[in-house]
């Protein structure tokens, strides 16, 4: 699909941009805003640059690969600014040495993260994509657990298009620019979810037309093709069918369940392209430069949190409900694997970066952990220091008696 909104990427010179001299000499993470960065600004300090250096031999298109993520969720005559912090060696080398203490600050309580420069959340090995050791098989639940997680999935986005945020779409994520699949996502849950006896046929049309108008649209795109899908197009198009699926496939209308299974596969694959695209650009740019997918300048931490969390919400999401519905159906479903998400509750809800980066300093109730280890937090963890979203996951994984035992249990409240 074409990025109407993409700037051209002629106009961009050939320049990497180095942190000012203020930020390098004090080890603090530089937005790069010319004249004067954004730490600069709010403590009153000189913003000096250095020299540029220009490189030759890369393609512009790649170059400028991050600025069309920048713009991408950005309205037309947005007025941010015109600068583009275009990753470097210098913005490769600090990212890997923040990686290096990733995982482990953010998982042990007794350590503080200096949310200012340390990007916990996008550690090298947490985009490995973990599986059960050979010969274990997934525990197996009744239907009941089954129907509950699906209820829950469902429930979150009925949440959505009422209070306009849930446990998968943020409330800041589309704040800036919500892109036209996201939108008929939108409405067609609306009339869903108001729909009659006699409105039923006409809101299944419309559905049905809307995911049709999806796949025609992004199917006309080579299916790995980085350069033409943004890794917000990504995001935005496994969220917007994976809403049409949680309707579809669950219903019970049979003519609209029999299309929803034909596009398991499809939405499989496009789960797994935003995945690949996502490490890919983790390991290999400046991380916070994922902060250009656009929900809003300033483009710090707590943003970039935002969509990095959002995708690994909506990957395995998308994996745990497709593969509930075949389990339903035919007894059985392999196990997608496990990923790394943040299990900590009122990281999501926090309604700022300060109260976020707060609550991060804390520490202690973050829970950045692999999905598969989530049973940890049956006996490290009280139910009220994990969010929504993990309690799903727990669901999903050790079966509705046991999360009504653990949430019952009189030591764990609190």
């Amino acid at each position: 699909m074409q990025n109407l909104h993409s700037p051209s990427t002629g106009g961009l010179s050939n320049i990497y941009r180095r942190a000012c001299t203020a930020c390098t000499n004090s080890k603090r993470r530089c937005t790069k805003q010319f004249p004067t960065c954004q730490r600069c600004k709010t403590k009153g300090l000189e913003c000096s640059y250095p020299a540029t250096r220009r490189t030759a031999g890369d393609p512009p298109e790649m170059r400028s690969l991050m600025a069309g993520e920048m713009a991408f969720l950005m309205p037309p005559g947005n007025d941010a600014p015109l600068d583009v912090d275009i990753p470097g060696l210098d913005g490769i080398l600090s990212a890997f040495d923040t990686q290096t203490r990733a995982l482990e600050t953010a998982c042990n309580p007794g350590e503080r993260a200096d949310t200012s420069t340390d990007l916990w959340f996008v550690a090298w090995d947490s985009w490995d994509v973990e599986h059960l050791p050979p010969g274990q098989t997934p525990q197996w639940f009744g239907e009941e657990t089954l129907k509950a997680y699906v209820t829950t999935v469902q429930g979150w986005f009925k949440q959505w298009v009422t209070e306009d945020h849930c446990p998968l779409v943020h409330r800041q994520l589309y704040r800036m620019y919500m892109p036209r699949c996201i939108q008929d996502a939108y409405t067609a849950l609306t009339a869903y979810l108001n729909k009659t006896p006699s409105t039923q046929d006409t809101v299944f049309r419309i559905i049905e037309d809307r995911v049709n108008q999806l796949i025609r649209e992004q199917t006309a795109q080579p299916p790995l093709d980085f350069a033409v899908l943004t890794l917000a197009d990504h995001a935005a198009r496994v969220q917007a069918l994976l809403m049409f699926q949680s309707i579809r496939l669950f219903d019970g209308d049979i003519r609209m369940r029999a299309r929803a299974e034909t596009q398991i596969p499809l939405l499989t694959s496009w789960n797994e392209q935003m995945w690949q695209r996502i490490t890919a650009e983790m390991r290999t740019a400046d991380p916070s430069s994922v902060a250009a997918v656009g929900i809003g300048p300033p483009w710090g931490s707590w943003k970039t949190w935002i969509f990095a969390e959002s995708v690994r919400r909506t990957w395995l999401t998308t994996n745990i409900l497709q593969g509930v519905y075949t389990t339903m159906k035919d007894g059985y479903s392999a196990c997608p694997g496990g990923i790394y998400c943040t299990f900590g509750n009122e990281l999501w809800n926090s309604s700022s970066e300060h109260e976020w980066e707060k609550r991060v300093a804390q520490g202690k109730d973050v829970l950045f952990m692999q999905s598969l280890n989530i049973n940890d937090l049956f006996e490290g963890a009280k139910p009220s220091h994990v969010d929504e979203f993990g309690h799903a996951v727990m669901l999903i994984s050790f079966g509705l008696e046991g999360m009504e035992r653990w949430t019952s249990d009189p030591y764990q409240k609190g």
